[in-house]
């Protein structure tokens, strides 16, 4: 069974979108803590200001973050500590 861990990081409406469209392009199953139905358009998205996080299976975390860092999403960071 799979733990779902938190990316640690959040993002407002329309950059949640698109970093949820890339990881399931890398075929990479991911949660949001709010209902899904919120995103199924691009064009009827909620609130431009609001900020959500996403949750991955804890095996592809580093994965995650370093394909989120390359694509510039998140900052670059020197070390990361995966193991919580």
């Amino acid at each position: 069974m799979s733990r779902w861990i938190d990316i640690g990081y959040k993002w407002n409406t329309g950059t949640t979108y698109r970093v949820r469209e890339y990881l399931k392009g890398e075929r990479i199953p991911i949660q949001m803590p709010s209902d899904d139905m919120f995103f199924q358009s691009e064009y009827h998205l909620p609130h431009k200001a609001w900020k959500w996080g996403l949750k991955v299976r804890k095996k592809d975390l580093s994965r995650v973050l370093a394909l989120l860092e390359k694509e510039s999403l998140i900052p670059a960071v020197e070390s990361r500590d995966i193991d919580q």
